[in-house]
Order: structure tokens, then C-alpha cells, then sequence
């Protein structure tokens, strides 16, 4: 792992113009923000550059289509601060709103996707923004899997630094890959093509990984059980060879939904013809608390039931023991934060630490680098020639 240089070992950025990549990507419904987690995780980076006089011009992108705006985020933030907004994020039009900008000032720049530069990682954009600071610095972990202009594309122009919100994700997330022992891994939700190969990689790491959410299906699928072809999509790939490693523990009892009726059923006893398998339940909960209870720390990404549908009631019990459990925890993905924020307890509610990434805490796991990782630590080796 590199050793990222963090922006709060900088001592001279009085009246320095600082470009804070952040991740503002929070779901709105009707015009209301429904989830502020990540903002509220950006604000110890945002109010130390404040304190230490730097001038913060703020690049983020939000949820949505291509007409999204960040105004949203902008009018949320100023009931906390004084903060200008650049209605556009292009850097001839941002500028206007940059001149003249004091030591503490800070001004978030519209939605930085709603310029071709940015997904496309256009080399020229890139410099364009880089122009407008003199400092960059990534607080936006949760976008770091992304080759976008505003994350791998400016550390080639600016002294580069992560931001205190960063440095939090990839300490508690690296706890995986040398973990206090019994570790216990917990993973959900559906996303086989990312998450097969974490059941692999944690089946050397972890003393047990509990397999939940529709992943489990391909498991009951290899036995022989009749499961529906939605969550077991032909495309996944053969697990015959770790099928029987006994590390692996499948729900015991779920909730099995017929379109009418919610039944209690064996995990092994919900085949097509009597419904689908929507969430855990009964036993499957008791041999978690118990599983919990016995370990030293859980890392949890992925909720344990259809949430889309309504079925979020193993998720929220399995947070619950977690809490009560006492045992450190390190929970994330954006479902399993959405499903939690619901409830409360989306905001260090007793866990160890809450990541604000959903694919990047994925691809971290497996990978254990980003390239918005990379991105900083070639800033910085460039620096150092």
C-alpha cells in the first residue's frame, strides 16, 4: 500500500486556491435530498482547509441525468457555511465566480459530468480545471475506481494530497488484508461479477464468509434447488470449487414470497415453485448473532434482502447485531447505507466505521488499489523528480 500524503500535513496553504474533489452524489427525490451521508463525511476536510485560510473550489458530481445540478447540494451547504456556486463547470465561466475569493472562502462548481471532459478523462479538461488551483486533493474515495478527468486526470497537473474523509476509507478498509482474527466477512446484495471473486479472495483471508442476498442463489442452484433464473443469470461463474469450503455459511431460513404471501422457510425448501427467497430470517439471524459474537471483526457490504421490494428486515437486524455485539465493525456499499439510512443507522451508529463507497469499496477489496489512488501517488513521485 502507498503511503498518500495527507492534506492536513500542509501548513502553508494560507490564501492557497485548493481544488477539493468530493463525492456529492447523494439521491434526491422531488427536489429533497433523501440520504446527506456523504456530505456530512466530506465536512472535516471542507472545514480544515477553512480554518487553514485556503481558498476551496469544489468539484463534485451528483446522481441523475445529464441536466442534474449540484444547486441542490450547494443551497444544503449553506445553511452551514458561506459558500458560492458556479452555475457551470467549465473553467472560463467558473473563474468569474473564483476572482476575488478570501482566505476561507469556499465555492462548489456545477456538476462536473455534465461536461464531456470529465467521463471522457479529456486530457485538456483536466489542465483546465488544474489551472484554476494551485492544490488538488481527492476527499472523493467512493469515486476512485473511476478514470474521470476530475480524479486521475488532474494529479498530472497539481501537487496532489488526499483529504481527511479518504485517508479514514482506506484505513479501516485495509483492516481486511490483515484482519484481527476470527474475521468475519459478510457479503450481500447481487452483483456476482464484482462480488464472486471477493468470495474467493476472502475464503484465504477470513474464518467465515457468510454468503446472503440473492448471492447465496447459485450456491442453492449447484445443489440442485430450483431457484429463479433472475438471480442465478447464466453468465456467473462456476463455483465448484469452493461450493464445499466449509468458510462459506448460506442463510439457513429466509422469507420465501410466493407475489402474495411471505412464508419462513428453509433456505433449501424455497424453490421456484413455492416462491422466491426475498430475505433472511428465524434461524438464519441467531446464527449470525452467534457467528458475530464469536469474531473479532466483521467487514459487511451488501444487503441481505431485496430491499428494492420492500424486504430490508434482515439487513436492519443484522445492523442491530452488530451494534449490540460490540465487535468492530467496518460497513458499506450505497445499498446497505441507503437500507440503514432508512432506519437511522446509517452514520456510526456503533459501527467501527461507514464507508461512503459502493463499487470502489468492491474493487478495493479485490484489488487493493484505485486509480484514483494511483493517480496520487504518480503525482507525487512526479513531484518528488
Amino acid at each position: 500500500m502507498y503511503h498518500l500524503p495527507l492534506i492536513t500535513s500542509r501548513k502553508d496553504l494560507r490564501g492557497v486556491k485548493v481544488l477539493l474533489r468530493t463525492a456529492f452524489n447523494v439521491p434526491v427525490t422531488g427536489g429533497v435530498i433523501d440520504n446527506d451521508f456523504r456530505i456530512r463525511k466530506a465536512l472535516p476536510t471542507i472545514n480544515w482547509l477553512r480554518e487553514a485560510g485556503a481558498k476551496i473550489i469544489i468539484v463534485s458530481h451528483i446522481w441523475g441525468d445529464e441536466t442534474t445540478s449540484l444547486k441542490i447540494v450547494h443551497d444544503y451547504l449553506s445553511r452551514m457555511m458561506d459558500i458560492g456556486f458556479s452555475p457551470s463547470c467549465d473553467c472560463n465561466e467558473a473563474g468569474k465566480y473564483i476572482e476575488g475569493m478570501k482566505e476561507g472562502d469556499v465555492v462548489l462548481l456545477e456538476n462536473v459530468r455534465l461536461h464531456d471532459g470529465e467521463v471522457g478523462n479529456q486530457e485538456r479538461f483536466a489542465e483546465e480545471l488544474s489551472s484554476l488551483a494551485e492544490v488538488y486533493v481527492n476527499d472523493a474515495f467512493s469515486v476512485s475506481h473511476r478514470s474521470h478527468a476530475s480524479v486521475v486526470g488532474i494529479p498530472r497537473f497539481l501537487p496532489s494530497y488526499i483529504g481527511i474523509q479518504f485517508k479514514e476509507e482506506l484505513d479501516h478498509l485495509s483492516l481486511s488484508f490483515n484482519p484481527p482474527r476470527p474475521f468475519v466477512f459478510i457479503l450481500g446484495g447481487a452483483k456476482f461479477s464484482t462480488k464472486m471473486p471477493l468470495i474467493r479472495k476472502f475464503i484465504e483471508k477470513a474464518d467465515t464468509v457468510y454468503v446472503g442476498g440473492a448471492l447465496m442463489k447459485p450456491f442453492l442452484s449447484y445443489e440442485g434447488i430450483r431457484v429463479d433464473s433472475e438471480h442465478v443469470p447464466p453468465h456467473v461463474e462456476p463455483i465448484d470449487d469452493i461450493v464445499d469450503n466449509p468458510k462459506i455459511v448460506i442463510p439457513s431460513e429466509v422469507i420465501c414470497f410466493d407475489g402474495k404471501q411471505k412464508h419462513v422457510l428453509e433456505s433449501r425448501e424455497c424453490s421456484v415453485d413455492k416462491g422466491v427467497i426475498v430475505d433472511v430470517a428465524g434461524t438464519s439471524l441467531d446464527d449470525l448473532r452467534e457467528i458475530v459474537r464469536e469474531s473479532a471483526f466483521v467487514l459487511w457490504n451488501g444487503p441481505l434482502g431485496d430491499y428494492e421490494k420492500g424486504f430490508f428486515e434482515g439487513t436492519i437486524g443484522l445492523a442491530h447485531i452488530l451494534i449490540e455485539s460490540g465487535v468492530p465493525a467496518v460497513v458499506g456499499g450505497g445499498d446497505t447505507i441507503g437500507v440503514l439510512s432508512k432506519a437511522g443507522l446509517d452514520y456510526e451508529h456503533g459501527f467501527a466505521f461507514t464507508s461512503t463507497a459502493g463499487g470502489a469499496m468492491l474493487q478495493f477489496l479485490a484489488e487493493e488499489t484505485l486509480v484514483g489512488i494511483e493517480a496520487i501517488h504518480k503525482s507525487n513521485v512526479l513531484e518528488r523528480e
